[in-house]
């Protein structure tokens, strides 16, 4: 049997199906964001008023199993979990508005994949269930700033039919949640109690011990510390 060949698309094609893509991402957008506000407005009801938190009992197990999964403790040292990152990322949140609309939108955008998949809210799944969801997530971020333009439209179309599932806020909070995640650990006194470290100031001390746990602990993880530790001997 003869394999069919793929055809190249034009370019007027491709720009036809980026602009049919557009018209359907703003209506879907429109529908979702309608069928979100209840439970967005339930949210924003529960919200602490205090200026020192802002994220909902429900968002801060969510942001706490997220912050565990991207620096996790095992028995080299202390994680996210041990060093209370969530009570760091809830107080970064609360100063700043624009991280309030990115983890409004992506922690619930975390709920809904779990749900979609699994029935269950994120913090209810088991580490392994929410590591999988949270590789999905980095892996259309890293997707999509290295494909060509027919790819980019596919996997546009890919993420429009998943938008249903809440993949697009997810990924939009993902490098955030990293960040911040990271920041919250290695300015921790159970980090810096690790590392041997006072505390501030610190001018340029333990630079390249802070970098090397980055590389060694830090999402994504690459090679295990069994492996980096043989390549260094």
């Amino acid at each position: 049997m003869t394999e069919a060949k793929s055809i190249p698309m034009s370019t007027a094609a491709i720009r036809w199906a980026k602009t049919a893509l557009e018209v359907l991402e703003a209506k879907l957008g429109t529908l979702l964001a309608n069928l979100r506000a209840d439970e967005m407005n339930r949210r924003n009801r529960e919200r602490p008023n205090d200026g020192t938190h802002w994220l909902t009992p429900g968002e801060y197990l969510v942001a706490s199993a997220l912050a565990a999964l991207i620096v996790p403790s095992d028995e080299t040292g202390p994680g996210a979990q041990e060093a209370r990152g969530a009570d760091t990322l809830d107080r970064l949140v609360a100063g700043s508005h624009p991280r309030q609309l990115l983890y409004a939108y992506g922690l619930l955008a975390f709920d809904e994949l779990a749900l979609h998949k699994h029935d269950r809210g994120f913090a209810e799944l088991d580490q392994e269930k929410q590591m999988d969801l949270l590789t999905r997530v980095e892996r259309v971020r890293a997707e999509s700033a290295t494909r060509s333009s027919l790819e980019k439209i596919t996997r546009r179309a890919a993420i429009l039919c998943g938008r249903w599932g809440g993949l697009p806020a997810a990924v939009d909070l993902f490098p955030t949640l990293v960040e911040d995640v990271l920041q919250a650990f290695y300015t921790s006194r159970v980090a810096w109690e690790w590392l041997g470290y006072d505390g501030p100031p610190m001018p340029t001390g333990y630079y390249e011990r802070v970098q090397e746990q980055l590389i060694l602990r830090a999402w994504p993880r690459g090679l295990n510390r069994s492996e980096t530790a043989t390549q260094k001997e």
